[in-house]
């Protein structure tokens, strides 16, 4: 191996658009007031739909991988399908919610193809293939490891119980390969590249 080679944390993804940052933005507003303690929100900018997590990947692989990003998008006939924001949920479940997120409608049978083709062609690079159904979600916060049980059960209840979101619409045009750099007291993410349909 390279002396310049090392682990970086990757994962594959789509990016929402601006209009629905700003509904998720609206909302995380709306439950910090609803939920005062205990969550920790991600920042709007860093709302993502993940597509694939690849986990700690070398560098040398990243050529590789945007390689087959596009050869999964080119194996994709139904690029620029559409997806619009839906209600709210938890994983993996109200009584203990370990994942707060919204949730996305419209062409998921296509959102589906996409997963399925991007696991495959990164599959041939060695990196594993997902073993459990694909469930796509926009993560929005995740409850302190330090809350009680019971505040946790308030906080799947507030979620559960959320109105849906506003039908914001927009078409899926590209995936991003995604760098997870981790800077004392936040998390960052970095675009590495990008492939179109």
């Amino acid at each position: 191996m390279a002396a310049t080679d090392h682990q970086i944390r990757l994962f594959i993804a789509i990016d929402p658009p601006e209009e629905a940052r700003q509904v998720l933005a609206e909302t995380i507003q709306g439950l910090e007031q609803a939920i005062p303690n205990g969550v920790r929100w991600v920042q709007p900018h860093r709302i993502h739909l993940t597509v694939k997590f690849l986990g700690n990947v070398s560098t040398s692989v990243v050529d590789d991988i945007l390689t087959a990003m596009q050869q999964a998008t080119n194996d994709c006939p139904d690029g620029n399908f559409t997806l619009s924001l839906s209600g709210l949920g938890v994983f993996p479940e109200s009584s203990r919610p370990r994942v707060l997120w919204a949730g996305v409608q419209g062409d998921l049978n296509s959102l589906e193809k996409l997963h399925l083709a991007v696991d495959r062609a990164v599959s041939r690079l060695g990196l594993s293939l997902d073993k459990g159904p694909y469930r796509p979600h926009l993560t929005l916060g995740r409850p302190r490891d330090s809350v009680p049980q019971q505040l946790r059960g308030v906080i799947g209840e507030t979620i559960s119980n959320w109105p849906s979101l506003g039908p914001v619409t927009w078409p899926v045009e590209s995936i991003h390969l995604m760098q997870s750099v981790s800077e004392p007291g936040r998390l960052e993410y970095v675009t590495l590249g990008s492939s179109f349909f």
